[in-house]
């Protein structure tokens, strides 16, 4: 079993072999597609597509250590790491491209550049595969051998609870988070004692209340019992995903970053939406005719669900859904957690478990009230107990799709879990709403849906 400093250099080779070993079963396949399809001239030679597969293989593996997706402490399979991912395989396409234009050059029978093409469109969601099964492995061995680490977590409140959903979602180490009870966190004899019997690994404090000399305490027991002790700054207004970190002359400062309207993006998200709507509702209206008989046939009712939701900057707008219960149910009763929810039909099962009956949004999408890709959309008597943090999901327009949507909490309510919608909203780009909208893709194709 590897232990130690052993079993994360162990891990990051094997990511990087598999990343490697991808790249170049993904020009096997080009390789394969282009003697297939005969496209172009037919080029009988191998070796130079081998050579060609190797060094891209190197370029990719490269380029993600340089962008730290080998580092450990992070999930391969949060959307976080699916966006660094793209960007690693965007950089090393274009350094492959360009790779390949220079070495073509004085060469009378370059290799076939249909082959590059039919490998760059398969590199990323072969990558994107290879991690998810790989990580899943990974995870399996951990519990096996017991590669765990023990996390210790010395706080109350919602940042003590955002933390631990993130260390739950962290693959690499894999934590098995344990708390210290709200009402003993300021005794550090109890922490101490839960150090001590518990083996931790870890020792996370997020509590303001704690005094200086309580903190150096712990941070003393901590070394003692050779378990690695962190602080989470005591700023969750401010400090949350869009901070970086600087220095003035040595004096080391946390700096909020600043952003405007960004119009350019903007008018692109819209565009976009606009173009998504109209061709998905003209591709999908047969099926979501077959869908409007089955709910009208199944139960007595209306075939279509509406609701009032909070939208962009607090507007209030109509949201529609295929009926997925009984007529008559409360409509802002709280959500079925299962698929055995009395109140949800039997047409509403198989609707839920696709997460088809959402797919009437599209008209909201077209309508400007929602995006394909942001927060979900609440409903007023919640968004009115909002926290200014909370507030902040506001400044995007709601989505049909979202981060929370394709993470491992989507069975918990939207409210409880604000933290996605926020990583959005600070972190929107429109290269991370492609990267949504291919998670929900793979995550729909994988069958992990709705209950």
């Amino acid at each position: 079993m590897l232990t130690g400093k052993t079993a994360p250099a162990a891990v990051n080779f094997l990511r990087m072999l598999a990343d490697f070993m991808t790249v170049f079963a993904a020009f096997a396949v080009g390789l394969a597609a282009y003697r297939t399809l005969g496209v172009g001239k037919h080029d009988p030679r191998i070796m130079p597509y081998v050579y060609l597969a190797l060094f891209a293989g190197f370029v990719f593996a490269g380029v993600f250590r340089w962008m730290g997706l080998y580092a450990q402490g992070r999930s391969s399979l949060s959307i976080a790491e699916v966006q660094r991912l793209f960007g690693g395989y965007a950089a090393g396409s274009l350094i492959l491209v360009a790779a390949t234009f220079f070495s073509r050059l004085g060469q009378d029978d370059p290799p076939s550049r249909l082959v590059l093409l039919y490998a760059l469109v398969l590199i990323f969601p072969a990558l994107r595969f290879q991690r998810f099964i790989l990580q899943g492995a990974f995870d399996w061995l951990h519990r096996r051998l017991g590669g765990e680490q023990r996390a210790l977590i010395v706080g109350r409140g919602e940042m003590a609870d955002q933390l631990a959903r993130t260390l739950e979602r962290v693959s690499t180490p894999l934590y098995r988070v344990s708390r210290v009870p709200d009402d003993a966190v300021g005794n550090m004899q109890h922490v101490a004692e839960a150090v001590q019997r518990g083996g931790i690994d870890a020792v996370f404090v997020v509590e303001a209340g704690l005094s200086h000399a309580s903190m150096l305490e712990l941070q003393k027991l901590c070394e003692e019992a050779g378990a690695q002790f962190s602080y989470v700054p005591d700023l969750f207004e401010l400090v949350t995903h869009d901070i970086r970190m600087t220095e003035v002359d040595g004096v080391p400062l946390i700096v909020r970053r600043t952003r405007g309207r960004r119009w350019l993006y903007l008018a692109c998200k819209r565009l976009f939406d606009a173009a998504f709507a109209s061709v998905a509702l003209v591709v999908l209206s047969p099926a979501m005719l077959v869908i409007a008989l089955a709910v009208k046939f199944d139960s007595p009712g209306p075939v279509f669900f509406s609701q009032e939701r909070v939208g962009l900057n607090g507007r209030r707008f109509r949201l529609f859904k295929f009926r997925s219960m009984y007529d008559g149910t409360d409509p802002y009763a709280p959500s079925p957690k299962t698929s055995d929810d009395p109140r949800i039909t039997r047409t509403g099962r198989f609707l839920r478990r696709k997460s088809l009956d959402e797919l009437p949004q599209l008209l909201n999408i077209f309508r400007g009230d929602m995006s394909v890709v942001g927060p979900r959309p609440e409903m007023p008597f919640i968004v009115e107990k909002y926290t200014p943090s909370h507030r902040t999901r506001l400044k995007a327009k709601p989505g049909l799709t979202g981060v929370w949507q394709i993470s491992s909490h989507r069975s918990a309510d939207i409210h409880e879990v604000m933290d996605y919608d926020v990583y959005y909203v600070e972190n929107q780009s429109f290269i991370l709403d492609m990267v949504v909208v291919f998670e929900t893709a793979f995550y729909f194709l994988s069958g992990r849906g709705g209950c």
